[in-house]
């Protein structure tokens, strides 16, 4: 109920941060986008404010681009505005945990890459550690909002949790980002009931912890954004042995990448520039032509890590 019925601000810097987050893959294949790439392509398809609106040259794209867009900001507001309201920590990706901790206790059933048997996009673990499935939908098109929320309710009921693990909210939350003169942007959010069959409450053996797993997949996204994929699969896949290849490079990186600082802590940093065809300006009327994004991670992290 946190947030029924507001108008909440929200940074979209911050969305598109955390869309770069969210969208690197915990395990990278070596065929993956630049996962940066997010930050940099929606920028400048955002109108000016005080609401959430595309601008007018965006209407020109082809559908596809469309709807990728959909589905990044989709997912990046609805994880946003969840943050706060059920006090998470982390956010992972669905099968990934699910591989991780290979319990009947957190598993998923026979499910498909699309459609509605396809399994829940993440699992947010909160400051209690209880687990919160979150399906994530956007769309362009207002009428088609609460299809795409309604199409989310057997994703959602695809995972199965039980004890040691406990579930707090299973939701799936969908955004509305209009085009240029396309009226308010809506966030909505359903609570339909989740349905487990009976006692596979009681099929739970322990295991890995949740929120380890979970806060190992958010190091490993972090690390192939920094664009150490061989790093951050050793992370993910938990092959960490300190005499390996990923672990003799990472003493490396301070020279590799560069350092930073934020807050006297120091950070290994990467830094990528983007130029655009046209002139844009902020809020407060700053023209801008480019966009720098630095990527880091904590010294502290790699030490814990790897040490």
């Amino acid at each position: 109920m946190a947030l029924h019925n507001k108008s909440v601000p929200v940074d979209m810097c911050e969305v598109l941060a955390l869309v770069t987050l969210l969208t690197a893959p915990p395990i990278a294949l070596g065929f993956e986008l630049d996962n940066s790439w997010a930050c940099a392509r929606y920028l400048p398809a955002l109108g000016k404010g005080p609401l959430l609106r595309l601008r007018p040259e965006w209407t020109e794209l082809d559908s596809h681009q469309k709807t990728v867009l959909s589905d990044d900001l989709g997912m990046g507001l609805t994880t946003m505005l969840l943050f706060a309201a059920l006090d998470t920590v982390y956010f992972a990706n669905t099968q990934y945990l699910v591989k991780t901790l290979n319990t009947p206790a957190f598993s998923l059933k026979p499910s498909q890459k699309t459609g509605q048997r396809k399994s829940p996009d993440f699992v947010a673990v909160d400051t209690t550690g209880r687990a919160h499935i979150i399906e994530c939908k956007g769309t362009q098109t207002p009428n088609t909002l609460y299809k795409l929320l309604n199409n989310g309710i057997p994703q959602k009921q695809n995972m199965r949790i039980g004890p040691p693990y406990i579930l707090g909210q299973s939701l799936v939350a969908g955004v509305y980002i209009p085009q240029h003169g396309g009226g308010k942007p809506l966030c909505r959010i359903i609570d339909p009931e989740v349905k487990i069959a009976e006692g596979e409450r009681n099929q739970g053996n322990g295991g890995n912890n949740l929120a380890v797993a979970v806060a190992r997949a958010n190091v490993a996204s972090a690390l192939h954004l920094l664009g150490l994929r061989r790093e951050g699969n050793a992370v993910a896949l938990k092959k960490l042995e300190v005499e390996a290849p990923p672990a003799n490079r990472v003493r490396e990186l301070p020279v590799v990448l560069g350092l930073g600082e934020l807050q006297n802590e120091s950070f290994v940093v990467q830094s990528r520039t983007v130029f655009y065809p046209q002139e844009s300006r902020t809020d407060a009327g700053i023209p801008f032509d480019g966009l720098r994004i630095r990527t880091g991670l904590s010294r502290n992290i790699f030490d814990g890590v790897w040490i």
